[in-house]
């Protein structure tokens, strides 16, 4: 933009004026009072070959009002949105000019947040099936691995399958990190080890100018959490520290043991050189933390050094568990098993997998695709169905509703959910709060009934009705 042009919409920003027909400045408002009886072409010489221009030439020989929305640069300072609005009167035309900067600002906002969203969902169903595909390829490379002797040199092979596989299950984490729902399934996890884990995609998102520098004790106490949204707020933190470091800086990431008033607990620090959030803005970045956090039994602490930067610390109880990714030791179908369960699956490669492991450790399984499926199997199998095994997300018909609708035909059958992503926010509420087992994809044999056993020996199921 011409430093012409820029100084004619400049005027026009600094109030009201009517302009003749012959483009003389008849009457003027504001901070402009110098135009008064000059002509554009005197004050601004060039300026014809803008937009603004031929806008208000149109508006003096149609008669018809003028809308258009223009950047204005400022030489000390982020440029202004002005929108020019040109409306025929008698004498020619008179130009009012409204700032709406802030207003474009927060449009923008909404719409990065938009697509921000729709990529979450996009990124979620990918997600979602290739976590199907994953629960094919770990479980039939377990069951490989069961049937091959200690000695045998393709152990070795399948157990690289296998380690690629949780490798990809764990990139699959990271990108549900993006999804809207991320379905809560908590979880003994070493937080040093999951914070290494998501460097990669934060240093992506950062960008080549903000240095991540991670400082984590050699040992971290476990905590229980689950991993993927811990991952989200991870993610959240890092593109808001990309906003308030648009110049670049430094953003330090620690891990350490800490023991406080409450007990024993691991910390999470995330320190920004950024300028400190106000009230209203720390608010709309925290309260999904806090939420998140305190899921987990822990808390949140924000702090702001003036001339230093951001701390955001997340403190989270330590759990006396196992670690994660324990390799198994007792193979998945040592111990005889009985029962009938239905399950639904729509994938139909995994419905046969998951049956098949079933039957194959002693279970007589019902199998359906679908909710309607299900109902209809329900409606005509005579004999007890001790569990339903459903995956949350079906067609028409979610796992939790399928549930709820079986309940007074089947009273006895306990429940297990196949969760992965699901964008119903309603529904993940549900599942989470109604305290039936969830099942984490990708699914591998010795999860599945692990998980199985451990349900049906259990004396009774929690189903909403």
């Amino acid at each position: 933009m011409s430093h012409v042009i820029r100084d004619f919409i400049g005027s026009l920003a600094e109030g009201s004026q009517v302009i003749d027909h012959d483009l003389r400045f008849r009457a003027v408002a504001g901070a402009a009072s110098g135009l008064l009886g000059r002509t554009l072409a005197e004050r601004f010489p060039g300026v014809e070959g803008s937009p603004v221009y031929a806008a208000l030439v149109r508006c003096l020989h149609e008669r018809a009002p003028q809308r258009l929305e223009t950047e204005l640069p400022v030489t000390n300072g982020p440029s202004r949105w002005l929108q020019l609005h040109f409306v025929p009167v008698p004498d020619g035309v008179c130009s009012v000019a409204i700032d709406i900067t802030e207003q474009k600002r927060l449009t923008d906002q909404l719409r990065s947040s938009l697509q921000l969203e729709a990529v979450g969902r996009v990124a979620g169903g990918i997600a979602h099936d290739i976590n199907n595909v994953l629960s094919v390829i770990l479980s039939y490379s377990e069951m490989i691995r069961e049937e091959l002797d200690n000695e045998d040199a393709a152990r070795a092979d399948v157990d690289e399958i296998r380690t690629a596989g949780m490798r990809a299950a764990d990139l699959t984490r990271q990108l549900l990190a993006f999804g809207t729902q991320p379905m809560a399934i908590p979880r003994a996890v070493d937080l040093g080890a999951l914070v290494a884990s998501a460097e990669k995609p934060l240093k992506r998102i950062l960008g080549a100018t903000i240095e991540v520098s991670r400082v984590s004790s050699a040992m971290c106490w476990p905590v229980r959490v689950d991993p993927g949204q811990l991952e989200h707020v991870l993610l959240r933190l890092a593109m808001h520290a990309r906003q308030t470091m648009p110049a670049g800086g430094k953003l330090v990431i620690e891990t350490r043991n800490v023991e406080l008033a409450a007990g024993p607990h691991v910390a999470l620090a995330f320190t920004s050189r950024a300028i400190g959030l106000g009230p209203e803005g720390a608010s709309q970045v925290l309260d999904p933390v806090h939420e998140i956090v305190e899921q987990a039994g822990g808390f949140v602490e924000h702090e702001v050094v003036p001339g230093e930067g951001t701390t955001l610390r997340i403190c989270l109880p330590r759990v006396r568990e196992a670690g994660e990714y324990h390799p198994v030791t007792v193979p998945p179908f040592a111990v005889p098993a009985g029962g009938t369960i239905l399950l639904v699956e729509e994938d139909p490669q995994l419905n046969a997998l998951v049956a098949g492991i079933l039957r194959r450790a002693g279970y007589n399984v019902l199998t359906a695709t679908n909710a309607g499926e299900a109902l209809l199997i329900c409606e005509q199998e005579v004999g007890r169905i001790d569990l339903l095994l459903t995956d949350v997300v079906l067609p028409r018909m979610n796992g939790q509703r399928l549930a709820q609708r079986l309940g007074p035909l089947h009273p006895e059958m306990k429940v297990v959910y196949m969760a992965g992503y699901t964008d119903d926010a309603g529904l993940v509420h549900d599942v989470r709060a109604s305290g039936v087992a969830l099942l984490e994809k990708p699914i591998t044999p010795a999860a599945l009934l692990r998980q199985v056993r451990r349900s049906l020996a259990q004396r009774s199921s929690t189903i909403t009705i």
